[in-house]
């Protein structure tokens, strides 16, 4: 069964929330909301129903709240924030004073309804003006090659003094995670194990959220139990989330926020090994996401079916998992669901245990290649009869710095030569794509940068159309 670990109980517009941190409330219409959450927080979140635009103020630290990051886009440094221009600041005070007049003057409201529906109409008119800004700020820079905004041009809402240093603090957390702890891949098929499943809003471990865990406990190949939660991201989901996963906004208000429900997933996990297809995506979004919580970061070593597939059923046209699943006529009637494919997962890896004994691999004498930053891919010839036109590496023109953890270097190569793409040594003007190891992606410092790192910026900043992305978009990009 599944495990739910927050409650709620709603009179019309209040909802009362009983979670393991305690008993919060929260108020509000469709559009504005104020939050009282059980750990004392205030929040007020306001949105524009269809537009998955939205506004929260948190215990005083304001913020755009950010959709789940478009696919394949180049890796942007973290969001910084200025000041909006004190014109458009008066101009909404304005806006909300005249509404306040009409209702008292023109309508015959009373004087604290009048004030109220200004001060509301005043908080909605601002968050359109800062919209409004920065589309106009996109459309100039884009046709001008100008910014109109500050040197600082991500728009967003003014930060108190008092909270800068703390979203500075954020953001060098961001680029600097390691993962010390991380857990280790192994390749073998354990006999105690948990299978392990994430949705999120987006690629980056590190920008985007979780929005749902599921997970099932296995023991001498048999189910024991099962954990599944949804999870609020604090932002409003895409269109193309939505779509992807079936999960919507309307879901999400309810559930526990992403401190509650990765203590509980921790409690349900202990030190299992954990199995999952993909794994370093979903280990690697837990972990982050247990840091920014001040949580205990999993240290969990992995089982990836993927990794596994690749072994047991070499020559495959591609290794997602809905490939497997039907080469093993495995039922997938959900797929982009956490349980749902946590249990395909749990299928293919009895199926691949069933072959590898077939054919009497040992996992044990499986090593991972050799591997040098100097590997080199170009000359590559691409196996015939598994072009995929609709990839969106079909074609394309990929170079790779860094150590990849999924793979190495020259099977990555194969897999994009196979797929009728094009792999090359060095970044040039007609480079499509950078495909970076981790310790690439949050290298901050320009001496630790490769020839190719450096070269891809400067590309950009010239206004050329390489993207620089990380190893879980990549392999999100050869699942398509």
């Amino acid at each position: 069964m599944g495990l739910r670990y927050r409650k709620s109980v709603k009179l019309g517009g209040l909802r009362i929330n009983f979670s393991k941190s305690g008993v919060g409330y929260s108020y509000g219409v469709k559009g504005l909301r104020y939050t009282k959450t059980a750990k004392g927080k205030d929040r007020i979140t306001a949105s524009i129903p269809g537009t998955g635009v939205s506004y929260v103020s948190e215990s005083g630290e304001k913020r755009k709240s950010k959709n789940a990051a478009e696919k394949y886009q180049p890796i942007q440094e973290p969001v910084k924030n200025i000041k909006m221009p004190l014109a458009l600041k008066i101009l909404a005070v304005i806006c909300g004073s005249c509404f306040a007049a009409y209702y008292y003057f023109g309508q015959g409201q009373e004087i604290s309804i009048a004030i109220a529906s200004g001060a509301l109409m005043g908080a909605l008119g601002y968050l359109g003006i800062c919209v409004l800004y920065g589309a106009v700020a996109g459309i100039a820079k884009s046709v001008f090659h100008k910014d109109i905004l500050p040197k600082n041009n991500n728009l967003a809402v003014e930060i108190p003094e008092s909270d800068q240093k703390q979203v500075s603090d954020e953001e060098e957390l961001s680029k600097k995670v390691e993962r010390k702890n991380k857990g280790r891949s192994i390749v073998r098929i354990p006999g105690h194990y948990t299978v392990v499943d994430t949705e999120t809003t987006g690629l980056s471990p590190q920008t985007d959220r979780l929005i749902e865990i599921a997970a099932i406990r296995v023991r001498d190949g048999k189910e024991v139990a099962r954990f599944e939660t949804l999870v609020d991201p604090e932002c409003v989901l895409s269109d193309e989330i939505v779509e992807l996963t079936g999960i919507t906004n309307a879901e999400l208000e309810d559930a526990p926020d992403q401190e509650d429900a990765l203590q509980q997933f921790s409690e349900f996990l202990k030190d299992d090994v954990i199995v999952a297809h993909n794994a370093n995506f979903d280990v690697n979004f837990l972990y982050d996401s247990m840091v920014r919580c001040g949580l205990k970061p999993i240290e969990n070593n992995f089982v990836d079916t993927l990794r596994l597939a690749k072994c047991v059923r070499p020559g495959l046209h591609n290794y997602k998992l809905a490939t497997l699943s039907r080469e093993y006529r495995i039922p997938q009637p959900t797929a982009h669901r956490a349980l749902a494919d946590c249990e395909t997962t749990f299928a293919v890896l009895q199926r691949l245990a069933d072959d590898a004994a077939a054919q009497g691999i040992d996992f044990r004498q499986v090593q991972k290649k050799g591997y040098t930053s100097r590997s080199r891919v170009a000359g590559i010839i691409a196996e015939p009869g598994h072009e995929n036109p609709a990839s969106p590496l079909y074609e394309k023109y990929c170079v790779f710095t860094g150590e990849l953890n999924s793979m190495t270097r020259q099977e990555a190569a194969q897999t994009i030569v196979a797929i009728g793409g094009h792999c090359t040594d060095r970044v040039t003007k007609k480079t499509d794509y950078l495909i970076t190891g981790q310790n690439e992606y949050y290298s901050d410092s320009p001496e630790r940068k490769t020839i190719n790192r450096k070269k891809a910026e400067e590309l950009m900043e010239q206004g050329g159309t390489i993207q620089i992305i990380t190893e879980d978009a990549f392999l999100e990009m050869l699942r398509q």
